[in-house]
């Protein structure tokens, strides 16, 4: 038991990366979605083959795949942001001389999910392979920007301090299970429930005298209880091909925000996922995962007071896929990529690139992952600069880069194993 308490705690500390939100994502949260480590390697593929409590949130059929007995398993993460926002400088005859980078901000979030799950050695209810419940993490909205503001002059005197803030993560509480009935294929249901309060916060603070303070801040307060449902199936072909699918249907998040005091209705979409796992037949087995995710954002129509809140948006897809290689001690290695399109814009793409690795002891087991994505993109100063006396209509728009770090660590205990040491 000591032991793994210290590789647990040595595997968090290096491990300190995860999906960051960023300023773009607000309010429908940012498009990642890794809820365990082995997703994470592989590039978030593993509808077809995903053997964590996770599978609630990715498909409920695959909790048949998980080993006999009781699992018990934690995924934290810490997540980092790097931002920088720049402007370009010019010469007299209106050239660009260089970029200006003029914010640069590097930010830390952590987070905890888990679940439990059990698998009986033999059916003990008809057709039931497996049964689950978890907390975990539906959409992460935490994210923070620091500017600081000085003056066009020799010396340049520090002017104001702004502060944009994002506060608010909706967690899903979450069971489901796994029916099987036929050898070949296996069914499973997930039904959710989402709990958790937003806020926006902006802050101008000023150094200077003659400038007076400005704050604004709105929060937005959880009316209902959503509930997320899906549906999965896994179909096993073959000993080396296994086919997945999961539907998730659409809900409604209903808020109060204040002071306004208008409601706000944000709907999100439901979601198609396909995807597969091919086992190649040698003794040091390889295993490629590829998922295709379709997200209907175009049929949503959130409403502020009742009318149209937010923009026309598209749907999204991405494209998953991850290779998984067991060596003879059983430890993996596996690397991934995910290409997603942005229901903003669908012009607007990321592509994350990940990788991990895992090992066990006697009824536990460590699975750690990490990786990356970049995004860069013009946008209006996040602040006004005609507030502090300044004048930027020649460059309204910054350049702005985005720097994700992404990671998770999986602890798994078989609580039956575990406890026959």
């Amino acid at each position: 038991m000591k032991h793994l308490l210290k590789t647990f705690a040595l595997v968090l500390l290096i491990s300190s990366l995860s999906t960051a939100q960023t300023y773009l994502d607000f309010p429908i949260g940012t498009a990642w979605r890794f809820t365990d480590a082995r997703t994470l390697g592989l590039g978030g593929a593993g509808v077809a083959s995903l053997t964590s409590s996770a599978s609630l949130l990715l498909n409920p059929a695959t909790l048949s795949l998980q080993q006999s007995g009781l699992l018990i398993q934690v995924h934290p993460a810490l997540r980092k942001l790097q931002e920088t926002r720049a402007y370009p400088l010019y010469n007299r005859i209106d050239d660009i001389i260089y970029k200006s980078i003029y914010a640069a901000n590097n930010h830390y979030f952590n987070t905890w999910q888990g679940g439990i799950s059990w698998k009986p050695r033999q059916t003990v209810f008809r057709w039931v392979s497996a049964i689950s419940a978890g907390v975990f993490t539906e959409r992460d909205l935490n994210y923070r920007y620091v500017e600081e503001v000085r003056e066009n002059v020799f010396g340049d005197t520090l002017l104001a301090r702004n502060q944009l803030t994002h506060t608010g993560t909706i967690t899903r509480y979450t069971a489901g299970l796994a029916l099987r009935p036929v050898k070949w294929v296996t069914l499973g249901l997930q039904l959710g429930f989402l709990r958790g309060n937003l806020s926006h916060d902006s802050t101008i603070s000023f150094y200077k005298r003659g400038y007076t303070d400005v704050h604004q801040r709105q929060d937005w307060n959880l009316q209902n209880v959503p509930v997320v449902f899906s549906l999965g199936t896994l179909i096993r072909v073959n000993p080396h091909f296994v086919a997945g699918a999961v539907v998730q249907f659409p809900y409604t998040m209903q808020y109060q925000l204040f002071p306004a005091n208008e409601p706000l209705h944000l709907d999100f979409p439901a979601e198609i996922t396909v995807g597969f796992e091919y086992r190649a037949r040698q003794e040091l087995q390889t295993r490629l995962n590829i998922d295709f995710n379709y997200a209907f954002w175009s049929a949503t129509a959130s409403t502020r007071n009742g009318q149209p809140y937010l923009p026309l948006l598209q749907d999204s897809w991405a494209v998953k896929a991850g290779l998984e290689h067991i060596f003879f001690n059983k430890v993996p290695f596996r690397t991934g990529i995910q290409y997603r399109t942005s229901p903003w814009n669908r012009r607007t793409v990321r592509t994350a690139i990940t990788a991990g690795t895992g090992f066990m002891g006697n009824g536990w087991q460590v699975d750690v992952a990490g990786g990356f994505s970049s995004l860069k993109y013009t946008y209006p100063d996040l602040f006004d600069d005609t507030l502090y006396g300044g004048n930027r209509v020649a460059s309204t728009l910054d350049d702005v880069e985005e720097v994700q770090f992404l990671g998770v660590v999986t602890v798994t205990v078989n609580v039956n194993t575990f406890l026959k040491k």
